[in-house]
């Protein structure tokens, strides 16, 4: 029984159950980050077609629907001349960014294939309605599509109750970034919505930007964990030397406005450490303004990098 035949009729949940590996679909997409107010311009990406520093090329016809879908909807399908495109606008609200994933293979698959899920949460533009056509990989794309939409879910819009670490492994999984996670507490943080958004947007900048920096990737570890707050270092070690600053090549997405609760300082040595304060979700119906809202403190320390040329 293939694979494919096997997935039809067991879950992934029961048929990884007991085993020492998490479920992770192969990912064969691209995914990028982009800013609808700098023209789309990719901000931090992986794949082979969406390049960070570069706009995302969309007809008129397909950016208008973009933004006037993700007004009232999820996720929105856009046609690209690399293929078909999800847009998703959990973020957008609280950060005026978009996750983008670059579907590969057969386009006219594709559009067929979100034809046919129907979801009301994803609205096809009607160039992609018109690319569908049934046939043979139709069903590839159904599974490739379904794959990508579950990650892309547990990323982006993650239950008040999930665990922070493990929420913090999918964001990397996704992005593709090697990362060790499990230094980190345990249990679940109450944050407010909008700062929980702006943590997972930059997350996913983050580990887009340094999941090609270097082979290991990076790693976290645990300064402190006192009340309400906790302080996590997250070791990297490039393996390039620049002429540039990292704050500029690497972390350049801080300066953006949604990141105004994120500071990035210069160490003595070398290194760099990117401050958050977040802040904590307010009882249903109490007023609190923003200075008297208790804070979650994030620290994250970078290691030196190497020296430029």
């Amino acid at each position: 029984m293939s694979i494919k035949q096997i997935r039809a009729f067991v879950s992934e949940y029961d048929l990884m159950q007991g085993k020492s590996e998490l479920p992770c679909p192969q990912f064969t997409n691209d995914l990028a980050v982009i800013d609808p107010s700098a023209n789309n311009t990719v901000l931090a990406s992986r794949g082979l077609f969406l390049k960070a520093g570069s706009p995302l090329r969309l007809s008129k016809g397909e950016t208008d629907f973009l933004i006037s879908t993700l007004a009232h909807a999820s996720v929105a399908a856009v046609l690209t001349r690399h293929g078909v495109l999800l847009a998703f606008g959990q973020l957008l609200q609280a950060t005026s960014l978009l996750p983008v994933l670059l579907l590969h293979g057969d386009a006219h698959a594709h559009a067929e294939a979100l034809r046919l899920l129907a979801e009301k949460d994803i609205l096809c533009s009607p160039a992609v309605i018109d690319h569908a056509r049934s046939g043979g990989k139709v069903y590839d794309a159904y599974l490739q599509i379904t794959d990508a939409l579950s990650l892309c879910n547990r990323c982006f819009c993650p239950s008040n109750e999930d665990d922070f670490r493990l929420h913090c492994a999918q964001i990397a999984q996704l992005a593709g970034c090697r990362i060790n996670v499990t230094p980190l507490p345990l249990g679940h943080f109450p944050l407010s919505r909008s700062d929980r958004l702006r943590w997972i947007m930059f997350c996913l900048c983050c580990f887009l930007t340094l999941r090609g920096d270097s082979a290991e990737g990076p790693s976290f570890r645990m300064e402190s964990a006192p009340h309400r707050a906790f302080r996590a270092v997250m070791e990297h070690h490039s393996e390039y030397k620049r002429k540039k600053p990292i704050e500029t090549t690497h972390f350049g997405f801080l300066s953006l406005p949604c990141f105004q609760n994120f500071t990035l300082k210069r160490r003595s040595d070398g290194g760099f450490e990117v401050e958050a304060l977040m802040r904590r979700q307010c009882n249903e119906g109490i007023l609190l303004a923003d200075s008297a809202r208790e804070l979650y403190r994030v620290s994250l320390l970078f290691a030196p990098e190497a020296a430029c040329e």
